[in-house]
């Protein structure tokens, strides 16, 4: 915070920034600033800062005119994972569990107020490493333009940042997106999914990327590989395959609730049906669990190893 800048200081219990931070589409808008410690540089609330103050405390120090519900959309304490417990019963509350004393602090960093940015994250994370290229990309685009919406009127600087497929293809993809979508779209989320689905290059997995990072839709589920793989090793879920385009189109209901003609094939209903509104939580912890411990062969030290297929088939 600047000198003579009135702040306030908001402290939120239940969150491990660092873990949060890390699966979030918001990443690139912040700067690690040291150990756990957190500066918002591009969108919404720049200078605000997350400091981890306690093992599962949190400190927002931000100017005094921050909107709180923002503060608790951006640590992740809008969804707290316990509270919905109760609504599981059986195996899948037994996953639940596991995971949150796997990954105790795990929350879904998010901000409305960020929705261009974070259809630009999603967007432009496709097929690509997100923390290697996406980041880099959506951190050139703000070293380009002040506002990412400039990106239409002048497509051509963008080649600075780089000439991927994914920057070549935001262009087009952007600006029609402007036109047809508005932060208050998010109060209807089945309606708003099906008009990104018809965003050139918008499939699935950004259209539900941007209802859990920007809308806050909790059941809205961004199928990857990593879940894919969470879903066979740990629920025991087999013969569904991430939904597409063309499947989605053809959904009338997806988010609120699910009415659709291949949901008994698709990963996405499978998870809703299973988690409700925990599917976007349990496919943020997925994606940690898959990448830290299943594909790097680390199954003797696994934290969900009681529960693993992939244990159960290879001992005696």
């Amino acid at each position: 915070m600047g000198i003579g800048v009135a702040t306030r200081r908001l402290l939120f219990r239940g969150v491990d920034i660092e873990l949060s931070m890390y699966p979030s589409f918001l990443y690139p808008l912040f700067k690690k600033r040291g150990p756990r410690h957190y500066v918002k540089v591009l969108g919404y609330g720049g200078g605000v800062e997350l400091r981890q103050v306690g093992r599962l405390a949190v400190e927002v120090i931000a100017p005094a005119g921050v909107d709180e519900l923002w503060a608790r959309a951006v640590t992740g304490v809008w969804l707290d994972p316990g509270e919905h417990l109760d609504r599981l019963s059986g195996y899948t509350r037994i996953i639940v569990e596991h995971l949150l004393r796997a990954y105790p602090g795990l929350r879904i960093v998010a901000s409305p107020k960020d929705w261009v940015y974070v259809f630009i994250s999603a967007f432009l994370s496709r097929n690509t490493d997100f923390h290697v290229n996406t980041v880099r990309w959506v951190r050139g685009i703000a070293g380009l333009y002040e506002d990412p919406r400039d990106i239409v009127e002048d497509p051509g600087r963008l080649e600075i940042v780089g000439r991927s497929y994914q920057l070549l293809q935001l262009p087009e993809a952007l600006s029609l997106f402007l036109r047809m979508v508005s932060p208050q779209d998010c109060a209807k989320p089945d309606r708003l999914r099906r008009k990104l689905l018809t965003i050139p290059y918008v499939g699935p997995k950004v259209a539900d990327s941007y209802l859990l990072f920007a809308c806050m839709a909790s059941s809205a589920v961004p199928v990857d590989k990593n879940l894919l793989t969470f879903l066979r090793l740990v629920v025991g879920v087999e013969g569904v395959e991430a939904p597409t385009k063309v499947m989605c189109m053809r959904s009338s209901s997806c988010i609120n609730t699910v009415s659709c003609p291949y949901a008994s094939s698709c990963a996405a209903a499978a998870m809703k049906r299973l988690f409700g509104p925990l599917a976007g939580w349990v496919q943020t912890a997925s994606y940690l669990h898959v990448k830290r411990w299943c594909r790097r062969g680390r199954c003797s030290g696994c934290l969900l190893r009681a529960l693993c297929r992939r244990r159960v088939l290879e001992e005696p």
